[in-house]
């Protein structure tokens, strides 16, 4: 969304403006009003716009006198002029200071529409140029270097460009590492973009110059470690990776978990190392706040585990529905296989492993986040400990046993909220009420919210509450005193052409015609 500034001293103007356009069509949003310049400049040094519209004449500073200390700021903005037939001494001055516009009051919305979508669509050209200005070669050498991770280009045509792009990848060894941040906690989670940003400097500062950092096409941070042997690879590697986990959370605040893959002898085949480094982070439930998991130990032996009958589906329906002897006994079954085996440790080891890795993504999907819990709660040191089938499975039950409490108490917590949720819409259904505003209030997730929502009434919150306000709005046009408009203003509607909107699209009729 592109923010945009209004600036006229007559109110009337400034709503007319507010309620007649399509903000959010255009991508855009009204970021400040102000009623004078020296107001609007305020506004500006806090949350500069992308888009000002300004009348001339206003008292304290004009619109004049607005658009040349912005200029004298060096600031970029588009800038709309609003002016009367009798300001043409002020426009000629405006032309000179370059405005991108004006519009003759009073105001015809599709001229003005026209004239914003045109703003718009130069903010975009501008702003696609300078990132192509200032990002051309770094673009460059990242698409190389994603094509080649993913082996999707061939060593002649990357060699080309790579020498092209002065990029040197020389070596008899490569080691691929991805970085994955959690963005949800310390001062960046309203900045992901710039968190990933101060990471990746941070890998750059801890690596070799022979190293390469960039991101990935997910927006995971990738290490490609290179070097002679493999030996001196894993050195480097596991002495940068421990690094970084301490480091990230210790000067950030925020936490990254690191998957690292194996060594490949070629570059030709560095994809390989990629690909087994970001299947390791499969496996991340298993490490709390950060940690690096290599590829090479938690590998599992697919012709084995393939033996071992477990049915996924059964175990969802189980867990989802929360039956939890059936479950139980669904699980004593595969345990009982693996009682019955000779088998390893380790392979007995892979297994849980495996079953814990089936279950948090069950719970994921359903996005209860009972999986954090389980997670929280996880020691992978003790389960390298643990010797037995009956100790496996005493622990694995310990986890199952949180992830069923998490489960109920969030079944019986959403059937809450929702009652909560309706009667605070049927309470305060004129304000501004929104589904996210609704879960932070109730400490829900937001998405989860909204299903048990419709779940539980049989259509969306903004159904509900559209119908609901509609229902009002009618017990209100009874009232002969009372102009549409402000009806809609009333029962929550700040729009007055989206309530005409709703209002036909609940009952096939125009709210005038109960008054006819």
């Amino acid at each position: 969304m592109y923010r945009v500034l209004i600036v006229d001293d007559e109110p009337m103007i400034r709503k007319g403006l507010r309620e007649t356009v399509e903000w959010d069509s255009l991508g855009l949003e009204i970021s400040g009003e102000a009623g004078d310049g020296i107001s609007a400049l305020e506004i500006i040094d806090s949350n500069p716009p992308h888009i000002l519209i300004t009348d001339i004449k206003m008292p304290e500073m004009d619109g004049i006198g607005l658009i040349r200390a912005i200029k004298e700021l060096g600031l970029d903005m588009k800038i709309m002029i609003l002016s009367g037939y009798s300001d043409f001494e002020y426009m000629k001055d405006a032309i000179k200071l370059g405005v991108d516009s004006y519009l003759l009051k009073p105001i015809d919305n599709d001229e003005l529409t026209m004239n914003l979508s045109d703003a718009v669509r130069s903010i975009e050209r501008t702003k696609l140029l300078n990132t192509r200005q200032l990002q051309g070669f770094e673009l460059l050498r990242l698409n190389l270097l994603n094509r080649l991770i993913t082996n999707n280009i061939r060593m002649k045509e990357f060699e080309d460009k790579a020498s092209f792009l002065g990029l040197s990848l020389e070596a008899k060894q490569y080691l691929a590492a991805v970085c994955c941040v959690d963005f949800s906690g310390g001062e960046f989670r309203d900045n992901e973009q710039l968190a990933l940003f101060a990471v990746q400097n941070i890998c750059v500062e801890l690596t070799r110059d022979s190293d390469v950092v960039f991101i990935d096409a997910k927006g995971r941070i990738v290490i490609l470690f290179l070097d002679d042997t493999a030996s001196l690879l894993y050195k480097a590697a596991e002495a940068v990776l421990n690094k970084l986990t301490s480091y990230v959370p210790e000067h950030l605040g925020v936490s990254a978990l690191i998957g690292a893959g194996t060594h490949i002898s070629t570059l030709e085949d560095v994809w390989a190392s990629y690909d087994s480094a970001v299947r390791s982070l499969e496996y991340s439930a298993f490490i709390v706040n950060n940690g690096v998991i290599w590829h090479k130990d938690i590998v599992l032996d697919s012709d084995t585990t393939a033996s071992v009958n477990v049915d996924y589906d059964l175990i969802k329906e189980l867990l989802t529905n929360g039956e939890k002897e059936e479950f139980c006994a669904c699980m004593d079954g595969i345990f009982r296989e693996l009682q019955g085996r000779v088998v390893t440790v380790d392979y007995i080891r892979n297994i849980v492993i495996r079953l814990i890795i089936e279950i948090t993504g069950i719970f994921r999907s359903t996005e209860t986040q009972a999986d954090y819990s389980v997670a929280a709660s996880y020691d992978y040191t003790l389960l390298l400990k643990l010797r037995s089938v009956k100790e496996f499975k005493d622990y694995f039950y310990f986890l199952c046993e949180k992830l069923f409490d998490k489960s109920t108490s969030l079944q019986r917590q959403s059937r809450g909220v929702v009652d909560l949720v309706v009667a605070r819409i049927e309470e305060y259904y004129y304000e501004n009420l929104t589904l996210s505003q609704m879960a932070a209030d109730y400490h829900i997730n937001t998405s989860y919210l909204g299903q048990v929502f419709k779940k539980e009434k049989g259509v969306s919150f903004t159904s509900y509450i559209n119908g609901f306000r509609i229902k009002k709005a009618k017990e209100l046009l009874t009232d002969p005193g009372l102009k549409v408009y402000e009806i809609a203003e009333k029962v929550g509607f700040t729009d007055y052409h989206y309530f005409l909107k709703i209002y036909k699209k609940f009952t096939g009729a125009n709210p005038t015609d109960l008054r006819c």
